[in-house]
């Protein structure tokens, strides 16, 4: 084979290289996009399913003290009281939860 020839098929075989890296870094980049949206939004319904869970909680958090102040007595004191731990306890989990699924963050 002449050296120009030869030459000039390296030199088709280094683009043809050139462009197979730059294809498999567009196609990785892509995908990783992918990967990344895909986990955005897993973690976005995740932080709104929390958000909706201590609203539900807040409400009947604020609807047992409602009725504590409307109907004083034992019962409904310790019903509260009851209400008021199960909000306690149900926020250090969302709070567990939120920590898991963090909006900011790449998976």
């Amino acid at each position: 084979m002449p050296p120009r020839v030869a030459r000039v098929a390296y030199l088709i075989l280094a683009l043809f290289v050139a462009c197979m890296f730059a294809l498999s870094a567009v196609v990785y980049i892509g995908v990783k996009e992918a990967n990344d949206a895909a986990c955005f939004r897993k973690n976005q319904a995740a932080a709104s399913r929390i958000a909706a869970q201590d609203r539900r909680l807040i409400d009947d958090l604020f609807a047992g003290f409602a009725d504590a102040l409307a109907h004083p007595g034992p019962d409904t004191v310790q019903k509260f009281r009851t209400d008021l731990h199960t909000y306690q306890a149900a926020r250090a989990a969302d709070d567990r939860e939120r920590a898991a699924h963090p909006l900011t963050a790449k998976c």
